[in-house]
């Protein structure tokens, strides 16, 4: 039977925010970083720079409680309006209307704050209005929606009644990409994209890293702006394989990388993943966000597995490659991902313990064909999903933990929206409230 919208199905996410409190209770060194200490923020200033160092124990069940308030999704997939394959895209109106673009089709669906069912919006093609993939969607302050579509190299803007309505390809490209598409404020809306590179004679780039950055459009469709993301001091860690016809580059498993965020009020997060350090620039003066953060191991089966799961993917190209590249870190980055919400908090999803998938919940191994490349290796390791959520002025707000088997898409003040997975790997739409809504503790500097 469809499951369109079940309310108030509650999904537990320990709570330990009474373990806070009372170690608040009990005081402490205030200065330290020892970690069975309190949770705070301390804003202190170091030139022109605003640095807020947070400090003290967070519970690794976490301090706030996501409860599921409802969702959407369709097990049997009879109902076009509420079924997924695969959400790749997500924008939040300010009445709290969500935009989902489902690769499955493809389609662009709305739904209101209490998860109905509003509109689909343009069709599968490459006419007017229409699309075959999206590289992101966002809300505009006037209301309207925009999509990026790679297969097109054009956005396109839909009226509020979900007509079509401007269109346009921008200068810049980014294949295959998700979440490229941001609102700002002071803008129509960012596109993120690597910075085309001029070599001599028509020559390739080198390799490496490609600086990047986010290109800030007005309603017109012309770039008024450029926020250029800085190239971290220390190049991540790659492997190369290759031959006479082709090469691949990956990225080492759980080694630390660069990442960035551009916040809605135009500010721009970037960090690399070794140390807890996020700077954030482009506001009425630069800051940067601490954090005094416990070291996560990898375990020798973690490395192992991830190892071969590189392995295998790269044989089916190249059968004869063996892993020549650098070691799989024993450490994890303390940082995998920024991501911005629209109501500027900074939503940090940090490295957890690893924990083993039981067996009847990993992937089905696809046998290899006669004579073709091995088949892919299982993953047989999971994170658990940690994210710490910080204020706008970089003081510590929570440390929220998703339920297993779900996906973050965004968040506003006390609620946000992910993507559950059942275990027939049926995705659902979801929203969370998350509780408590208190104010972060903090320190005046």
């Amino acid at each position: 039977m469809p499951a369109a919208i079940q309310p108030n199905v509650p999904t537990r996410v320990a709570l330990l925010a009474a373990f806070v409190l009372a170690a608040a209770a009990c005081g402490g060194d205030t200065n330290s970083d020892d970690e069975s200490a309190a949770i705070r923020s301390i804003s202190t200033n170091v030139g022109d720079t605003l640095v807020v160092r947070t400090t003290g124990a967070v519970p690794d069940a976490g301090t706030h409680t996501l409860t599921e308030l409802w969702r959407v999704g369709d097990v049997d997939g009879a109902d076009s309006t509420i079924s997924f394959g695969g959400i790749n895209g997500f924008a939040l109106h300010a009445d709290g209307t969500v935009a989902v673009f489902d690769v499955t089709g493809p389609t662009l669906r709305t739904y209101d704050a209490q998860g109905q069912y509003v509109r689909t919006i343009g069709r599968k093609g490459a006419g007017p209005g229409e699309y075959s993939q999206s590289n992101g969607v966002t809300y505009l302050n006037d209301g309207r929606l925009a999509l990026w579509d790679p297969s097109t190299a054009r956005v396109t803007l839909y009226n509020t009644d979900g007509s079509v309505g401007s269109e346009w390809k921008p200068p810049v490209t980014g294949m295959w990409m998700s979440d490229a598409l941001h609102p700002v404020s002071t803008h129509a809306f960012a596109i993120l994209s690597t910075i085309p590179q001029v070599t001599p004679d028509g020559e390739p780039p080198p390799r490496g890293p490609r600086p990047s950055a986010y290109f800030l459009y007005d309603s017109t469709g012309s770039i008024t702006d450029t926020l250029r993301i800085p190239l971290p001091a220390e190049e991540p860690a790659t492997i190369t394989a290759e031959n006479e016809n082709m090469s691949m580059m990956m990225s080492v498993p759980f080694a630390p990388s660069a990442h960035s965020a551009l916040l809605p009020d135009g500010r721009l997060a970037t960090a690399f993943g070794r140390e807890y350090v996020i700077r954030i620039a482009n506001g009425e003066r630069p800051m940067r966000i601490e954090r005094a953060a416990t070291t996560v191991p990898t375990t020798d089966a973690e490395r192992t597995n991830a190892r071969e799961r590189t392995e295998s993917q790269v044989q089916r190209v190249l059968p004869n490659w063996q892993w020549d590249g650098p070691s799989i870190p024993d450490v994890k980055p303390a940082i995998r991902s920024l991501e911005a919400m629209s109501d500027n908090r900074l939503w940090v999803l940090v490295s957890a313990p690893g924990e083993l998938i039981p067996e009847n919940e990993r992937d089905t191994p696809r046998p290899a064909p006669p004579g073709g490349p091995p088949p892919l290796k299982v993953n047989e390791w999971r994170e658990p999903t940690w994210y710490d959520v910080f204020e706008p002025n970089g003081e510590f707000f929570a440390r929220v933990v998703l339920p297993s088997r779900s996906r973050l898409l965004g968040a506003r003040g006390d609620v946000a929206w992910g993507v559950v997975t059942d275990e027939d790997d049926v995705p659902f739409l979801v929203k969370w409230q998350i509780t408590p809504a208190a104010a972060p503790a903090t320190d005046a500097p």
